[in-house]
């Protein structure tokens, strides 16, 4: 992580899905992953996440995994649309990341019908 600017807190971008996003599978991938560097912090960390489906799923649950919690961020079984977590908002999700802890986001189960594509960003608020 390299700060850029003066001022703070500044967010840096630390994983992403990228433009294209990432497609659901039937398996169930990591989708992106993070680990806090090994000494320093706690930092905030803030979570960003939609889910475009493009035809209606079945299962494809898209999980955050974080040490100890693994809330679920999309359920399975979508109708066609735009989905944003938390519940429907377009802000992301606030943790705190402790040195050497990994989060991941992945799907929890696989995909069974349909299609949908997860965007998705991690970014660590430096001081």
């Amino acid at each position: 992580m390299v700060r850029t600017s003066g001022g703070g807190p500044f967010p840096v971008q630390v994983a992403t899905t990228g433009t294209s996003g990432f497609a659901l599978t039937a398996g169930t991938p990591t989708i992106i992953t993070y680990t806090a560097p090994a000494s320093g912090g706690p930092w905030p960390m803030t979570v960003f996440a939609q889910l475009n489906v493009s035809s209606s799923t079945t299962n494809g649950e898209v999980v955050f995994n974080t040490p100890g919690y693994s809330p679920v961020y999309f359920n399975g079984s979508k109708g066609t649309g735009q989905y944003f977590f938390p519940d429907g908002a377009s802000a992301g999700t606030t943790w705190m990341a402790i040195a050497g802890q990994n989060f991941n986001l992945q799907q929890g189960n696989g995909l069974v019908a349909g299609a949908a594509t997860v965007y998705a960003a991690f970014y660590v608020w430096l001081p």
